[in-house]
């Protein structure tokens, strides 16, 4: 479910992955919904981060180890990435702010519990215009690692010895890119 002050969504999809890029291992979220009308318009939100987290130099013993903690943020521009933490597409991207966000692995394979509290804007009428109440409650999945770029022809060992740094390797099979728009992935057994 997600419900933007008193509208509630259901929930299309919801997907984390990672990816190995410049020597950082980073986090994104991906939330779609179902459209619905409110007040004669098509509302289909989706909320996403393309930089969630952003990590760099520690290495995990498992993927479920960054998610120990809740991520808070108050203003949503991220100082180190130097993008924006999230964002909420009703209309258009706006930001999502004041917060807190608690992505909680499920026992087993690659199931995720999300839970988010925030602030966002919308502005499409007086009754939905800015700071509104966001909550986001949904199950999920964990899609895996990238660790190449579209195209790239990786072997296996290629793929290991690019996710070695960041996190064990242990609980992952290699799926390479069968054809120039796919990425080569890392998913969880």
């Amino acid at each position: 479910m997600l419900q933007i002050a008193d509208q509630t969504f259901q929930i299309a999809s919801a997907t984390l992955v990672a990816d190995v890029t410049g020597g950082a291992l980073s986090w994104s979220l991906n939330i779609e919904t179902v459209a619905k009308n409110v007040g004669g318009k098509r509302w289909q939100p989706h909320a996403y981060s393309d930089h969630l987290l952003p990590i760099e130099g520690i290495m995990l013993e498992h993927w479920t180890d960054v998610f120990l903690h809740d991520l808070t943020w108050s203003a949503n521009y991220h100082e180190e990435a130097e993008t924006t933490h999230a964002a909420l597409d009703v209309f258009k991207p706006l930001d999502i702010f004041d917060s807190r966000l608690r992505i909680t692995p499920q026992p087993g394979g690659n199931q995720i519990q999300i839970d988010w509290s925030a602030r966002c804007d919308v502005f499409f009428s007086d009754a939905y215009g800015g700071n509104l109440p966001l909550e986001i409650h949904t199950p999920g999945t964990f899609d895996g690692i990238v660790v190449g770029e579209p195209g790239e022809s990786l072997t296996e060992s290629e793929a290991l010895e690019r996710l070695r740094p960041h996190v064990a390797t242990g609980d992952f099979h290699f799926y390479p890119a069968q054809d120039p728009h796919m990425l080569p992935m890392m998913c969880v057994a």
